[in-house]
């Protein structure tokens, strides 16, 4: 979920109103990946993020395992640095 709130930040301080998981994925596209400030990988990224969130919500019989989870560890790592950047702070 940190994934979510660092773009829910990042749209509050660019003025984006975003009131659900879905809104935010088509913010981040329209807004952030067409203009380039974001790339393509990442806003996969975080599409594949929002799906296993939804399994997990949703799904009763979705199981993930730690190991599978913290696989995902550096790359929201890395997602998370760069909303910073574009913030404007690191």
């Amino acid at each position: 979920m940190l994934f979510f709130y660092a773009v829910s930040a990042l749209f509050i301080k660019d003025g984006y109103p975003v009131k659900s998981h879905r809104g935010a994925k088509n913010v981040l596209n329209k807004e952030y990946v067409l203009t380039g400030r974001i790339d393509v990988e990442s806003a996969h990224f975080f599409a594949e993020l929002e799906s296993l969130r939804d399994a997990a919500d949703y799904n009763v019989f979705f199981q993930a395992t730690e190991d599978e989870i913290m696989e995902y560890r550096p790359m929201v790592d890395t997602f998370i640095a760069d909303i910073k950047n574009l913030i404007g702070k690191i």
